[in-house]
C-alpha cells in the first residue's frame, strides 16, 4: 500500500506542493455522475472496454505546477514583440513530462512492481484537463475558463498520470466525491468580472463560446486574422494572459524553479522578419512557443509593427521587399505599412 508519509516525502523531493489522487471505479463514476459536474465527450469517467467486457479502473495522480505569469525585464525599444511567459525560456511539456516520469518511477517503487499501462498527460491528452484537475482537488473553474486554485490562482500547468488499474493507496490520501465542492464555478468570479471586462475577444464568462476566438489561440492560428483581432494583439507575438494578469487571485512569485524566466521574453520584430528557419530553431527551439511554423511569428511581428512600430520600423520594413513577395505575409506587410503611415502622415513618407 502507498502510505502518506512515503508519498509526501517523494513529493517534497520533487518540490511538488499541490497535487491530488483519486481512484475511478463503478462506485466513483456513479457518485460523480449524480453531481453532473462536467459534460465533456472525453471525460476520464468514460469506461474503456478491455479483456472483453471488463470495466477499466483507473488511479489518477494530478499535479499543479505554477509558472511565472509575467517577465521582469521590459522591452528595450518600441519595435519589440512579447512572447507570453508561459511559452518562454522553457518548454513546459518537456519539463512536466520529466517530473511525471519521475513520479511514475517513484510510485512503482512504492508499489514494488512496474505498471503495465500508464498514460502520461501534459496539455495534449485523451482527457479533459480541467475535469481531471477538479476531481484531484486542484481548483474550481473561473470565468477565464481555467481552474483557480486557492493558493495559486490560475497560472499553473496541470499534468497527471493515469494508471489503468486500481492501486492500493492509504484512504486518507484520496480525493473522494463527497469532498468536492458542489459548484464547479469559483465563487470569487461571481462578484468580480475583471477578466470578462478585460478580455479583448469576449470569451471570458459563463456563456458557451468558441475558444478559437481567444486572443491567445488567434496568435497561434494559421487562419486569416481579422482586423479587430490584429488591433487587439497590440504588441503580442505569442499568447495572451490578460485574463490572468487582471485576476486578483493570481500570483507571480510562486513559480516552480523549472518554470521561471531567466531572460527577456521580448523579441525584436525586424530581426525576426529576417531570420531563417534554421537560426530560429537554434535560438528558440528549446522554448514552448516555437511549436508553430516560423511564418506564423513573422505574420504576428508584422501585426505588432502595424500597431506600435515607429519610423525606424517603417524604414526597416521598406528595406524588406521579399516579405511582400511571400503569399502568406504580403497582406500583413501592406497592412502594417499603411497602419504606421496613417498613425503619423507627417512623419512617414507616402507609400508608393
Amino acid at each position: 500500500m502507498i502510505d502518506k508519509i512515503a508519498l509526501n516525502k517523494m513529493m517534497d523531493a520533487l518540490m511538488l506542493r499541490y497535487w491530488g489522487i483519486f481512484l475511478i471505479d463503478d462506485d466513483y463514476r456513479k457518485s460523480i455522475k449524480e453531481s453532473n459536474y462536467f459534460n465533456v465527450p472525453n471525460s476520464i469517467l468514460n469506461t474503456e472496454m478491455v479483456n472483453y467486457n471488463a470495466v477499466n479502473e483507473k488511479t489518477v495522480l494530478a499535479i499543479a505546477i505554477p509558472y511565472a505569469l509575467e517577465g521582469r525585464i521590459q522591452p528595450i525599444h518600441n519595435n519589440m514583440a512579447k512572447v507570453e511567459a508561459f511559452g518562454w525560456d522553457f518548454d513546459y511539456h518537456v519539463q512536466i513530462k520529466e517530473i511525471l516520469n519521475q513520479l511514475k518511477a517513484g510510485l512503482e517503487s512504492l508499489c514494488g512492481y512496474t505498471f503495465e499501462n500508464v498514460t502520461v498527460c501534459v496539455d495534449t491528452s485523451p482527457y479533459s484537463d480541467r475535469e481531471v484537475g477538479f476531481y484531484a482537488g486542484l481548483g474550481r473553474v473561473g470565468y477565464n475558463h481555467l481552474l483557480i486554485h486557492e493558493q495559486l490562482g490560475s497560472n499553473f500547468f496541470i499534468g497527471y498520470l493515469v494508471v489503468h488499474q486500481k492501486l492500493s493507496i492509504e484512504p486518507t490520501l484520496l480525493i473522494k466525491p463527497k469532498e468536492l465542492p458542489k459548484d464547479i464555478v469559483h465563487p470569487y468570479c461571481k462578484t468580480c468580472g475583471r477578466c470578462t471586462r478585460a478580455c479583448p475577444s469576449s470569451v471570458c464568462g459563463l456563456k458557451t463560446v468558441d475558444m478559437k476566438l481567444c486572443l491567445s489561440a488567434q496568435t497561434q492560428s494559421k487562419e486569416l486574422i481579422d482586423e479587430s483581432i490584429r488591433l487587439a494583439m497590440h504588441d503580442r507575438l505569442y499568447g495572451c494572459s490578460i485574463c490572468q494578469t487582471v485576476c486578483p487571485l493570481n500570483h507571480n512569485d510562486k513559480a516552480h524553479p523549472l518554470l521561471t524566466l531567466k531572460t527577456s521574453n521580448w523579441l525584436d520584430t525586424l530581426s525576426l522578419l529576417e531570420i531563417t528557419n534554421k537560426d530560429f530553431k537554434k535560438l528558440y527551439g528549446h522554448m514552448g512557443f516555437t511549436w508553430r511554423p516560423l511564418w506564423i511569428y513573422k505574420r504576428n511581428a508584422l501585426i505588432v509593427l502595424g500597431n506600435v512600430g515607429d519610423q525606424f520600423a517603417y524604414d526597416g520594413l521598406l528595406s524588406l521587399p521579399q516579405i511582400q513577395e511571400d503569399e502568406k505575409l504580403a497582406e500583413y506587410y501592406r497592412w502594417a505599412l499603411n497602419r504606421m503611415k496613417n498613425r503619423s502622415d507627417e512623419q512617414f513618407e507616402t507609400i508608393i
